[in-house]
């Protein structure tokens, strides 16, 4: 599939000129075309908060308030959502999440964007992994993976460990959102 039929068949509108940056870039060019190659789903969602790769569906839903409020904030999530197809598996980690995280702080200076994703640029993600960590866990301090007390392994785990990794954190996120809805 060519990128143009693949924007139109599997991306949101709202996100085209946006996606063909990122798959024009360097930095996160390799992610992008592991969307068109898994012939990833790229949604806008009203009811989440930020964006998400769902993995094993196949799709990344990404926030519609955010998209309208700031192109820049597109672009660094288009990329920070790909690179997670590139990287594959169930589950998540705090590895895999530095590792998004440092793509589109990347993409934001190649692309000389007036914008600083979150906490992150490309010099921070020369720091140590521990600070790493600690940067990721300042994005959204209540999140229930990553926030301040997020149980999210900080290595990637493979093969079935990671299907297991899975279904707790899966767990977790529901215990979550049933806890914010009785709220």
């Amino acid at each position: 599939m060519n990128l143009e039929d693949y924007l139109k068949s599997r991306v949101d509108p709202l996100l085209h000129d946006d996606f063909k940056r990122v798959f024009d870039s360097q930095v996160a060019h390799t992610s992008a075309l592991a969307c068109l190659s898994h012939n990833t789903r790229i949604v806008l969602k009203d009811n989440i908060s930020g964006a998400v790769t769902l993995t094993p569906l196949n799709q990344i839903w990404i926030e519609r308030r955010g998209v309208m409020a700031n192109p820049n904030w597109r672009i660094a999530t288009l990329a920070h959502e790909s690179r997670h197809v590139l990287q594959g598996g169930w589950s998540t980690s705090f590895e895999r999440e530095i590792d998004a995280y440092c793509v589109g702080a990347q993409i934001v200076a190649e692309l000389g964007l007036n914008y600083q994703y979150f906490n992150f640029t490309p010099n921070s993600c020369n720091d140590t992994f521990e600070q790493l960590v600690q940067r990721v866990r300042s994005v959204y301090p209540p999140h229930p993976l990553y926030g301040a007390n997020g149980p999210a392994p900080l290595k990637q785990k493979h093969g079935l460990a990671d299907a297991f990794e899975a279904l707790r954190q899966l767990w977790l996120l529901l215990l979550e959102q049933r806890r914010a809805q009785s709220a």
